[in-house]
């Protein structure tokens, strides 16, 4: 037998439809399987075909990932018979609500009549519709079957089954089929969630989501300064032609996002790298005052302020667009390795080269907010705590000259609960399970910055996020389970935004994987997670949120939030099959894919590694004990 996963493109289908080929099939995936029984004796063990040959069988379920919502739920199956001989198929179905993400691969298939009922249809959840079809293929023909077609799904996660069987083959085939949340209104600044981001072809997708926020990578020195004391702004600088301006008017202006740009590599031109480095963009500028120039430039034509024209180093002159609040100066100067290090160069320059570039962004808006350097890690000891004893000249300290904190943290294959490690910053380290967590890190980072800068000064941590694959990640399942998890630690530990690495991304290379979206711009379940977070904490403004202590169970995490003055308590577990002991009465629970169910919760209440969001809680003196 010859298995094959492929993907087809094309247009038109319509439930049940007879075609001699494939062409004509729409742009989904298209999970196939194709079963070629090409040897005598294995084809009159399993057939009774009377030229001892079976004939090539093709299975193929065919689904769209998602839909929108309150829309009939449409599904396909494909079965495509080559041979001159008519086969008969009965379909079995089931569509089955899935809060947990049912991941497993089918089994494979049982050639001939599954007589012994091994390839029984899972059952993952509540099931909304099931049902058996019988067809016959004809020779030659292909038959497209369409067993659902008037079942609509709100907002959720869906789990579709088939059992496809004939005298030939009996076959299992399944997917996960992911409802859209209705769009999230008045989405504004005060917004809590972003995403890293590199095109705004791709905002459409954040808006949904209900993102307020873009980090944007693309505004890099080097992009804008072909020369020194040059700049350009519309796309036009080889070999890079990013259209800066039109990529920041996209998106503030067309989609409504906040923009934070992050700048730093340097130009050719200024660069103190060895010739023909290939790390050339890593190395500081011979000259700092070049990076507190462009600061001013961008700052100048971006920010509310408006400049004369002898001040602008551009063609047009223009200023005071008043599309930038925020900018942040420079990327991870902590990771200096020579070949591929943001900064390879002190961290000592680095603070020199920071106060040139906050002071010259303040010149050009006093009204600019400006964050440190994003840090990789969150460790104080780890040169962010090196703001407050470095010192310049005047006495003052990098401290003072940064609006808001800025902070990495990827916790690789590990539960962030539980990690010990980030490895972006201590690759290919290995945890100590007598080290502090991500938790308690963020707790003493919050702790310290709340101590050296009082007042409206918030923590940012601008990137975290989960690669599905390669050295530090898993799979697409634990993503979608643990991006949550991680943002609502630091949420609760007082980080007042949170920004996922990254919109796009499916190479197996470390953070290449990260994606909310594949490659292909397919979506995958952690943007749908993602955005259940996002409604289920829109309103929430709390911060510095206990977590609840389960002392029989240390595996189970929660948080009490309050929403628009009501509680509402996010649980998880670090494991899957696990029964909440607390006795809330009837709640609304809504699971981490927006499917919302009024029950009893009264020790029985089924959680997992995928976060449940629990309010209209009866019973919230149970809830008394847990802190």
């Amino acid at each position: 037998m010859v298995f094959v996963i492929s993907n087809l493109e094309g247009r038109g289908i319509i439930p049940i439809y007879e075609q001699t080929t494939l062409n004509a099939m729409p742009k989904i995936f298209i999970l196939s399987l194709i079963i070629l029984f090409t040897g005598s004796a294995i084809c009159n063990e399993h057939t009774t075909n009377k030229t001892g040959t079976a004939p090539p069988v093709v299975i193929e379920l065919c689904d769209n990932d998602w839909g929108e919502n309150n829309t009939l739920f449409k599904t396909e199956i494909t079965i495509t018979n080559s041979s001159d001989l008519a086969v008969s198929f009965d379909v079995k179905f089931s569509i089955q609500e899935d809060s947990f993400l049912f991941n497993e691969k089918p089994p494979l298939p049982v050639s001939g009549p599954d007589d012994e009922g091994t390839l029984g249809i899972p059952l993952v959840g509540y099931e909304l519709a099931e049902g058996i079809i019988s067809v016959t293929v004809d020779p030659g023909s292909t038959v497209i079957l369409s067993p659902v077609e008037s079942l609509k799904l709100s907002t959720g996660a869906y789990f579709a089954a088939f059992r496809v069987s004939s005298p030939e083959i009996t076959q299992l085939l399944y997917k996960n089929h992911f409802i859209m949340p209705a769009k999230l209104e008045n989405v504004t600044s005060d917004s809590r969630f972003g995403v890293n981001a590199s095109t705004p072809d791709l905002a459409e997708y954040h808006n949904k989501m209900g993102l307020g926020w873009v980090r944007f990578e693309n505004l890099k020195w080097a992009f804008i300064s072909p020369e020194k004391d040059k700049f350009f702004f519309d796309g036009s600088v080889p070999p890079w032609y990013v259209d800066q301006d039109r990529i920041i008017k996209e998106y503030t202006e067309e989609y409504n996002l906040n923009y934070l740009p992050y700048v730093f590599q340097t130009p050719d031109w200024a660069t103190t790298a060895p010739p023909g480095h290939n790390n050339s963009l890593g190395f500081p500028p011979e000259d700092f005052k070049d990076y507190g120039t462009a600061i001013f430039q961008i700052v100048a034509r971006y920010g509310s302020k408006q400049h004369p024209a002898d001040k602008l180093l551009t063609n047009d002159k223009v200023s005071g667009m008043d599309l930038l609040r925020v900018i942040e100066l420079w990327n991870e100067p902590n990771l200096n390795a020579e070949a591929w290090g943001p900064w390879v160069g002190t961290i000592e320059d680095f603070f020199e080269i920071f106060r040139i570039g906050a002071e010259a962004a303040k010149k050009a808006d006093p009204g600019i907010l400006v964050t440190s350097c994003g840090w990789a890690g969150i460790h104080l000891e780890d040169n962010i705590g090196q703001m407050e004893t470095y010192r310049y000249s005047d006495g003052k300290t990098p401290v003072d000259f940064a609006d808001i904190l800025n902070v990495h943290f990827y916790s690789g294959k590990a539960d962030p609960e539980i990690s010990t490690v980030d490895y972006n910053v201590e690759r290919g380290a290995d945890p100590d399970p007598g080290d502090k967590t991500y938790e308690d890190h963020l707790r003493e980072l919050v702790s310290w910055w709340d101590r050296v800068k009082p007042g409206n000064h918030p923590i940012w941590l601008t990137e975290t996020g989960y690669d599905v694959d390669g050295p530090i990640g898993l799979d697409e399942r634990y993503q979608a389970a643990k991006l949550p998890r991680v943002a609502m630690i630091a949420f609760a530990a007082g980080i007042d935004k949170v920004f996922i690495y990254r919109e796009r991304g499916s190479h197996g290379t470390q953070h290449a994987g990260a994606g909310f979206l594949r490659n292909d711009n397919s979506i995958r379940p952690s943007w749908f997670s993602y955005s259940t977070l996002v409604r289920q904490l829109n309103g929430v403004e709390t911060v510095k949120v206990p977590r609840l202590i389960f002392k029989d169970n240390e595996k189970i995490w929660g948080y009490l939030w309050e929403r628009d003055g009501e509680k509402l308590l996010a649980v998880w577990s670090l494991e899957d099959d696990t029964v909440l002991p607390l006795n809330l009465g009837e709640c609304t629970v809504t699971d981490s894919f927006g499917k919302k169910r009024v029950l009893k919760v009264n020790n029985n209440l089924n959680i997992g590694i995928f976060p449940l969001y629990i309010s209209n809680i009866t019973n919230i003196d149970a809830l008394v004990n847990q802190f």
